[in-house]
């Protein structure tokens, strides 16, 4: 568990183990901690939790989709409710953000070449394992699809390099399933398992984080992303990308080459849907034809085959 550093870190420690012996898991509260952190930054030492910190803490911030922002305040909101069934006097918010469904940010081919330029560049400057620990992650996510809660749980044993194989265990819906990864994206992997080893050989975790008996966890590999997104002048807070448009773009990329290719999509599909650990291919289509432009050559181009995938979306 996380250190704290405000004068309700004992509440919030308290709160979080009681959640995860409900099942709950660690990740879920990274929000709380943020929520500590502005606490301490605020030097807030007043024994109730009054509304105007709680509508100072609900405010948008700069970059700040309104997904994350609903995402800030429902979890303080519960916390709080928590904190009157013990006793401790908190405002509870009332703030209702109303969020809008986005199309899914999908990099075009060029964007992924720029993007991996920036995170080289970077990352580089990092004097500790990251520095090429990070790069490698994001190109995996790219280039099979995973989400980035898999990738960043896999461990060592996970990686058949013979078969260009990953195991990822307990994915979304707590399935496992085989991921294939092309010669290249294995070479780069051997080479990275050969020196992540060399630095961290007492981790069993694939991408450990700063401490070697702990994988690297989500909310670090976004605020990263986030960092050199902002570089590269993505500012919209309501449409800029994030860790899991890799995931997407690397689907749509996939289709887009099929189709363009003259490939049987209907033979080919069933393989993108297992590869990506979708139920079904409606599933895997959701991805495609959300981005309007993709939309538009897979409507002309394979109605015969899928004819669910219309204009009704």
């Amino acid at each position: 568990m996380k250190e704290t550093l405000s004068i309700y870190g004992a509440y919030i420690s308290e709160y979080i183990s009681y959640r995860i012996s409900n099942g709950f898991s660690a990740s879920t509260f990274d929000k709380l901690y943020m929520f500590d952190r502005f606490l301490a930054e605020k030097n807030y030492n007043q024994k109730i939790l009054t509304k105007e910190i709680i509508d100072e803490w609900d405010k948008r911030r700069e970059t700040e989709s309104n997904v994350t922002q609903l995402k800030r305040i429902s979890t303080v909101r519960i916390f709080c409710i928590y904190l009157n069934s013990i006793g401790v006097q908190a405002h509870v918010s009332r703030t209702s953000i109303k969020v809008v469904k986005t199309v899914p940010f999908v990099f075009t081919r060029k964007e992924i070449i720029n993007l991996f330029k920036e995170l080289d560049k970077y990352f580089r400057t990092k004097s500790h394992h990251y520095r090429y620990m990070m790069p490698v992650l994001f190109r995996l996510m790219y280039t099979t699809g995973m989400r980035v809660g898999e990738a960043v749980s896999l461990r060592h044993e996970h990686i058949d390099l013979k078969r260009n194989v990953i195991v990822v265990e307990n994915g979304k819906n707590k399935l496992t399933r085989l991921v294939y990864m092309s010669d290249d994206v294995s070479s780069m992997m051997s080479d990275y398992m050969k020196k992540i080893f060399n630095e961290k050989s007492l981790s069993q975790w694939l991408f450990p984080s700063t401490k070697a008996d702990k994988h690297i966890v989500s909310s670090t590999v976004a605020d990263y992303f986030s960092r050199v997104i902002r570089k590269m002048g993505y500012t919209n807070p309501d449409y800029h990308p994030v860790p899991h448009s890799l995931r997407h773009s690397y689907c749509v990329h996939v289709i887009d080459g099929w189709i363009k290719n003259g490939e049987n999509l209907n033979e080919l599909m069933p393989y993108l849907e297992k590869q990506m650990g979708h139920k079904n291919h409606k599933s895997t289509w959701y991805y495609y034809h959300m981005v309007y432009d993709s939309y538009e050559c897979v409507v002309t181009k394979t109605r015969d085959i899928y004819p669910e995938v219309s204009d009704d979306g």
